[in-house]
Protein backbone atom coordinates (compact mmCIF):
# COMPACT_ATOMS: atom_id res chain seq x y z
CA UNK A 1 0.00 0.00 0.00
CA UNK A 2 2.86 2.78 0.77
CA UNK A 3 3.89 1.94 -2.58
CA UNK A 4 0.66 3.02 -4.08
CA UNK A 5 0.50 6.54 -2.17
CA UNK A 6 4.08 7.46 -3.18
CA UNK A 7 2.98 9.02 -6.05
CA UNK A 8 -0.25 11.09 -4.70
CA UNK A 9 1.99 12.23 -1.36
CA UNK A 10 4.45 13.75 -3.43
CA UNK A 11 1.85 14.97 -6.12
CA UNK A 12 0.09 16.81 -2.94
CA UNK A 13 3.33 18.43 -1.71
CA UNK A 14 4.26 19.18 -5.28
CA UNK A 15 0.85 20.67 -5.80
CA UNK A 16 0.86 22.71 -2.37
CA UNK A 17 4.30 24.39 -3.04
CA UNK A 18 2.93 25.31 -6.80
CA UNK A 19 -0.10 27.31 -5.45
CA UNK A 20 1.83 28.96 -2.42
CA UNK A 21 4.02 30.19 -4.97
CA UNK A 22 1.18 31.02 -7.77
CA UNK A 23 -1.17 32.73 -5.37
CA UNK A 24 2.21 34.23 -3.09
CA UNK A 25 0.02 33.19 -0.14
CA UNK A 26 1.06 30.36 1.69
CA UNK A 27 -0.52 27.65 3.22
CA UNK A 28 -1.71 28.59 6.64
CA UNK A 29 -1.96 25.28 7.82
CA UNK A 30 1.23 23.33 9.79
CA UNK A 31 0.19 20.12 7.41
CA UNK A 32 -2.45 19.01 5.31
CA UNK A 33 -3.80 15.14 5.46
CA UNK A 34 -4.24 13.47 2.18
CA UNK A 35 -6.78 9.54 3.17
CA UNK A 36 -7.82 7.21 0.93
CA UNK A 37 -11.13 5.90 1.90
CA UNK A 38 -12.74 2.22 0.29
CA UNK A 39 -15.85 3.31 0.40
CA UNK A 40 -16.41 7.56 -0.65
CA UNK A 41 -19.35 8.48 -2.52
CA UNK A 42 -17.30 11.40 -3.98
CA UNK A 43 -14.03 10.86 -5.77
CA UNK A 44 -12.80 12.97 -3.39
CA UNK A 45 -14.06 15.69 -0.84
CA UNK A 46 -12.09 18.76 0.24
CA UNK A 47 -12.20 19.83 4.20
CA UNK A 48 -10.20 22.25 6.02
CA UNK A 49 -6.52 20.65 6.24
CA UNK A 50 -7.80 17.16 5.23
CA UNK A 51 -8.99 15.64 1.75
CA UNK A 52 -10.55 12.78 1.81
CA UNK A 53 -10.15 10.47 -1.39
CA UNK A 54 -11.65 7.39 -2.92
CA UNK A 55 -8.65 4.76 -3.15
CA UNK A 56 -8.69 5.17 -6.90
CA UNK A 57 -8.55 9.01 -6.74
CA UNK A 58 -5.38 9.40 -4.24
CA UNK A 59 -3.74 5.51 -5.00
CA UNK A 60 -1.41 4.88 -7.83
CA UNK A 61 0.97 2.10 -8.79
CA UNK A 62 2.45 2.00 -12.74
CA UNK A 63 2.40 -2.06 -11.88
CA UNK A 64 -1.30 -2.23 -11.60
CA UNK A 65 -2.55 0.96 -12.90
CA UNK A 66 -3.32 2.37 -16.22
CA UNK A 67 -1.27 5.13 -17.58
CA UNK A 68 -4.29 7.51 -17.81
CA UNK A 69 -4.89 7.13 -14.35
CA UNK A 70 -2.23 8.93 -13.70
CA UNK A 71 -3.33 12.08 -15.09
CA UNK A 72 -6.51 11.72 -13.31
CA UNK A 73 -4.68 10.90 -10.00
CA UNK A 74 -3.31 14.73 -10.36
CA UNK A 75 -6.36 16.22 -11.53
CA UNK A 76 -8.26 14.96 -8.29
CA UNK A 77 -5.35 16.11 -6.62
CA UNK A 78 -4.80 19.44 -8.02
CA UNK A 79 -8.57 19.79 -7.74
CA UNK A 80 -9.38 19.54 -4.16
CA UNK A 81 -6.02 21.10 -3.16
CA UNK A 82 -6.87 24.33 -4.86
CA UNK A 83 -10.09 24.32 -2.71
CA UNK A 84 -7.89 24.99 -0.13
CA UNK A 85 -8.16 28.68 -1.22
CA UNK A 86 -10.95 29.18 -3.48
CA UNK A 87 -13.46 27.53 -0.83
CA UNK A 88 -11.90 26.99 2.30
CA UNK A 89 -9.88 30.30 3.02
CA UNK A 90 -11.73 32.59 0.30
CA UNK A 91 -15.63 31.41 0.41
CA UNK A 92 -18.15 32.95 -1.67
CA UNK A 93 -20.59 35.71 0.20
CA UNK A 94 -23.83 33.46 -0.81
CA UNK A 95 -24.76 30.07 -1.70
CA UNK A 96 -25.55 31.39 -5.48
CA UNK A 97 -22.18 31.77 -5.88
CA UNK A 98 -20.99 28.75 -4.99
CA UNK A 99 -19.80 27.97 -9.05
CA UNK A 100 -16.79 30.46 -8.36
CA UNK A 101 -15.45 27.90 -5.41
CA UNK A 102 -15.87 25.34 -8.40
CA UNK A 103 -14.95 27.45 -11.68
CA UNK A 104 -11.44 28.55 -9.77
CA UNK A 105 -10.94 24.92 -8.64
CA UNK A 106 -11.37 23.47 -11.91
CA UNK A 107 -9.32 26.05 -13.52
CA UNK A 108 -6.41 25.59 -11.16
CA UNK A 109 -6.87 21.67 -10.94
CA UNK A 110 -5.14 22.09 -15.14
CA UNK A 111 -2.72 24.51 -13.74
CA UNK A 112 -1.59 21.83 -10.36
CA UNK A 113 -1.52 18.85 -12.49
CA UNK A 114 0.98 20.50 -14.89
CA UNK A 115 3.17 21.29 -12.19
CA UNK A 116 2.84 18.15 -10.61
CA UNK A 117 3.70 16.03 -13.79
CA UNK A 118 6.60 18.77 -14.24
CA UNK A 119 4.81 19.72 -17.48
CA UNK A 120 3.27 17.05 -18.44
CA UNK A 121 -0.28 17.12 -17.99
CA UNK A 122 -0.64 20.57 -20.70
CA UNK A 123 -4.70 20.68 -20.68
CA UNK A 124 -4.39 22.96 -23.53
CA UNK A 125 -2.24 20.01 -25.82
CA UNK A 126 -5.66 17.94 -26.01
CA UNK A 127 -7.26 20.69 -28.83
CA UNK A 128 -4.03 20.83 -30.86
CA UNK A 129 -5.51 17.92 -32.64
CA UNK A 130 -7.29 19.17 -36.25
CA UNK A 131 -11.03 17.85 -35.82
CA UNK A 132 -11.46 18.53 -39.45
Amino acid sequence: MKKMSDYGVDAGVKCLDYFDDLYKHPFPLKKQDMFALPDHSWDAMENWGLVTYREPALLYDSRFCKPEDKRWVADVIAHELAHQWFGNLVTMKWWDDLWLNEGFAKYNEYLGADAISDGKFKMWKCSDAKLW
